[in-house]
Formats: structure tokens, sequence, C-alpha cells
């Protein structure tokens, strides 16, 4: 009998401790546009790119892991720090080693990733593409 209880006991805290586990969700993302500068001729031009970036954003606590926003981004995940506005719970990052900015809004499901790194060249030889590329997340299950 007492074995009976204390089995009893064990499974009714571990079904009242499930319940008290949010539920986890992920963030599906996909890009929408994407333009930006391109330096030609010795003069920016503006310029439409391709876009078809897809991309998973995973909840950490209240904000992004900085993992899955380096793997959007397409950087080391050495170099990039992210922080969060506190009343609205946006998500922004940059990656110190190729100027990429990142930003994120979970009440709106909508962000943007922005290279600006090719600009601050003083080499004409050197100079890229400028751009950003805005996208939109909806939440699924994990």
């Amino acid at each position: 009998m007492r074995n009976l209880f204390l089995s009893l006991v064990l499974i009714a805290s571990q079904v009242a401790n499930a319940q008290l586990l949010p539920a986890v969700d992920k963030w599906e993302c996909q890009s929408t546009a994407r333009a930006g500068l391109i330096w030609d001729a010795e003069e920016w031009k503006a310029t439409g790119f391709k876009h078809s970036e897809r991309f998973t954003l995973i909840p950490e606590g209240d904000s992004i892991s900085v993992s899955s926003v380096a793997s959007a981004m397409g950087v080391e995940l050495l170099g990039v720090n992210c922080t969060q506005d506190n009343d609205e719970k946006r998500t922004f990052c940059l990656s110190r080693w190729v100027a990429a900015s990142f930003a994120f809004d979970p009440k709106v499901g909508r962000g943007a990733i922005a290279f600006i790194l090719g600009a601050a060249s003083g080499d004409d030889d050197y100079r890229d593409s400028v751009d950003i590329t805005p996208f939109e997340c909806v939440k699924v299950p994990i």
C-alpha cells in the first residue's frame, strides 16, 4: 500500500510539473524583399537583390537565442551581441565582425537584417554592396 501511495505521489508531481512548463514555440521566417546600394563606376546605385532567405528563430526567455540570430544573419556566432527593448520585447543584435545588424519584434512577427560594412571602406577596390532584408515570421510549436 505504501508503494502504491508513493507511486501516486510521484505521478501527481510529474503531471503538475508538466502543466507548469510553458509551451515552447519557434519562429519560422522568410525574407519579403531585399534592396540596397552597389558601388559602381565610383558612385552608389540603388538596386534590388534576389531574396529567398528562410530561417528559424528560437526563443530564449523573452528574447531570441543568439545562435539562431547568427544563423539567420549568416555570420559566425562569435562577435554577435544582442540586447532587448524591455518595454516592447524587441530584440536588436549586431555582428561586430561584418557590421551586420538584426532587429525583430515578436508582437508583429517582423524584422530586418542589414549589412553596412561595404560603405565603410575608403578604398574603392574594397567597396561592396550595402543591403537590407526585411522578413516576416510565423510562430509554430516545436
